[in-house]
């Protein structure tokens, strides 16, 4: 009975293994892909991209965009009150060093990488559901990486859908005009 059950076993998690390789792509939604290109948990999910796309380290001495958009999201996040000017300077780094304490990420160093990314990036942003911030965030990422020309003026209109659905199907992912994980991903890389 024993050797019966372990084949049973077998042959199910076979074919488990198999569905979940071949639906990787269609679960994508919910994944964020780490350096190694495992799997990884956000909320109750648990995925598995074939993508392996990275969030950039930012820290203090770090300029441009994707510090700009980081300063939103902080603002959003911990309201940090910062001037989103694109420099990682000390108020940027004492509002990280705030957010990864808010969240138990250790060590609270100020260095924007692995947990603090996906802690900083697991709010879901669509048309009917938008934090301001979060919105000026994707909107600074979109028109730094595809050209957008959106305004900045944290609303999630039919522009800024669509300037998200027209990046999404350039990086190859689900289509949806949602700014989830994945795309947050995709977005900062």
């Amino acid at each position: 009975m024993i050797k019966k059950s372990t084949k049973v076993f077998n042959a199910a998690l076979s074919i488990a293994l198999s569905t979940a390789i071949m639906m990787s792509s269609t679960t994508s939604a919910f994944a964020l892909s780490t350096n190694s290109g495992s799997s990884s948990e956000i909320g109750k999910y648990t995925t598995t991209s074939t993508k392996s796309v990275s969030f950039p380290t930012l820290k203090k001495g770090s300029q441009g965009f994707r510090v700009q958009a980081l300063q939103y999201m902080l603002n959003y996040h911990v309201g940090a009150g910062l001037t989103t000017d694109g420099v990682f300077g000390d108020a940027t780094e004492k509002a990280v060093i705030k957010f990864q304490n808010s969240r138990g990420i250790k060590p609270a160093d100020g260095i924007v990488k692995g947990s603090t990314w996906t802690n900083l990036t697991n709010v879901v942003q669509t048309k009917s559901s938008y934090s301001a911030y979060a919105t000026k965030a994707i909107q600074v990422l979109l028109n730094n990486k595809i050209s957008a020309n959106l305004s900045v003026d944290g609303i999630y209109g039919t522009n800024t859908e669509n300037a998200v659905k027209r990046f999404q199907k350039a990086q190859g992912i689900d289509e949806d005009g949602k700014v989830g994980p994945e795309t947050w991903n995709y977005l900062f890389h």
